[in-house]
């Protein structure tokens, strides 16, 4: 080429130390900083050379980069939302489950006689008041319905009027 190139860092620094090998450095020809990749043929005196500007070479690489940056951080946000979400419907449970006991616990000790019928008006619970106050045991009740409870010494109105209360 007409020139001396033994200062050139690949035969100043790189090829002593490696027969192949990439490296990054300032080109003699244009003053570019570039990646230069080399393997030295054993066969032949000759070194292959290749280079190119840092910023072409790195271009792919830092645009697929930042994509996936912005995956990650789209993932991490996702994550963080979702977390939120658990922790508040897990609040919410507990809450659910701590009303739940005291409604029992209300429930199970209030004076009051109480049967819970479903929607077909079968009873499906009775309070231990309600085994008191009737002397029917809760095995004799549930399942059944409140017709069971027909004393007779109510006219029909007065039938009608419960039982769409209890539709209701």
């Amino acid at each position: 080429v007409g020139r001396n190139l033994s200062a050139v860092p690949l035969f100043a620094t790189q090829l002593p130390q490696s027969e192949h090998a990439t490296y990054e450095a300032m080109a003699v020809t244009d003053k570019q900083l570039r990646l230069f990749s080399y393997k030295a043929l054993r066969a032949y005196p000759l070194v292959v050379n290749s280079h190119q500007a840092k910023d072409v070479a790195l271009a792919n690489w830092r645009g697929n980069a930042v994509r996936a940056l912005l995956v990650i951080g789209l993932v991490l946000l996702a994550g963080f939302w979702l977390t939120r979400r658990l922790l508040a419907a897990m609040r919410q449970q507990e809450e659910a489950a701590q009303a739940l006991c005291l409604s029992a616990s209300v429930f199970e000790h209030t004076q009051e006689g109480i049967l819970i019928t479903d929607a077909a008006q079968h009873v499906i619970s009775v309070n231990r008041a309600f085994t008191q106050i009737t002397g029917y045991a809760s095995e004799e009740v549930i399942g059944r319905t409140p017709a069971l409870f027909k004393s007779g010494r109510h006219d029909a109105a007065f039938y009608v009027s419960m039982w769409q209360s209890l539709a209701d």
